[in-house]
């Protein structure tokens, strides 16, 4: 559980509610694979998959760039 301090500082568009559990499960569908083979590791195409999907899910949740590769498409702050 939250201390009341906690939940005044969490985000409100990270708890659940009907139309974040939509859109969740939309990306969910959208997203996730079916299989994941060993060999899938190695493409690199598949660490372009797997950014875009936390790029899409960051979106979503509206945490803004918390990841180092968010970060860096952006560029430095300036």
């Amino acid at each position: 559980m939250l201390s009341p301090e906690q939940l005044a500082q969490a985000r409100r568009s990270v708890f659940l509610t009907a139309s974040l559990y939509d859109a969740l499960c939309s990306w969910v569908n959208r997203r996730y694979r079916e299989k994941l083979a060993a060999v899938d590791l190695t493409d690199p195409r598949q660490v372009e998959e797997s950014r875009r999907a936390l790029d899409e899910l960051t979106q979503i949740l509206q945490l803004g760039s918390i990841y180092a590769f968010q970060k860096m498409a952006t560029g430095p702050p300036g």
